[in-house]
């Protein structure tokens, strides 16, 4: 079993990993509004809404 000490690591981890993740997955879909316009922005918000 885990300690509390290594539980509290993986937990720190786990969170780190998925914020860096989460900020690149927000810059690619910043990059394709900018490069896809207007009308993709909107179609591209719903499925964001939806993944988070």
């Amino acid at each position: 079993m885990l300690t509390a000490i290594e539980g509290a690591l993986i937990e720190v981890l786990l969170y780190y990993f998925f914020f860096e993740f989460k900020s690149i997955y927000i810059y690619i879909y910043n990059l394709r509004i900018f490069l896809f316009g207007q009308k993709f922005l909107l179609y591209r918000f719903e499925i964001f809404e939806v993944v988070l």
